[in-house]
């Protein structure tokens, strides 16, 4: 797969830029893999594809509201330093304020979609392959 920006990602998935403080011209895309990151938000990040997307959804949406306060600040800290293309939260979920400060922090960005997480997941797959 070429790479793509996350522009092109947002444009064609109509996803909507929670974070427009970071330019997504400039963030890339150079795999069609996408992530569930439910372990890494759990402090394991063995094997941790860095180079992926990751979709949050209810699951790890739930889990992360949780947390302790100490262990969402420590996990998500964490999650948004390996600087991965972007987050895209389903179902208009909303990013915690945590996600938000990290993600800003490590120019992560974040991204929303009103779609299914399995409906998301497929389309962002199904273009990302065609690129």
């Amino acid at each position: 797969m070429k790479q793509v920006s996350v522009s092109e990602l947002m444009k064609h998935c109509n996803l909507k830029n929670l974070t427009p403080e970071i330019n997504t011209d400039e963030v890339y895309i150079t795999t069609a893999q996408i992530n569930r990151p439910a372990f890494p938000l759990a402090g394991y990040f063995k094997h941790f594809e860095a180079t992926r997307i990751q979709i949050l959804g209810i699951v790890e949406a739930e889990y992360c509201s949780n947390l302790s306060e100490e262990e969402k600040e420590t996990n998500l800290r964490k999650f948004y330093s390996y600087k991965f293309p972007a987050a895209i939260y389903a179902r208009g979920l909303e990013p915690s304020p945590e996600s938000y400060k990290y993600a800003k922090e490590f120019g992560v960005p974040i991204l929303s979609s009103d779609a299914t997480t399995t409906d998301l997941m497929a389309e962002v797959i199904r273009w990302l392959k065609v690129k």
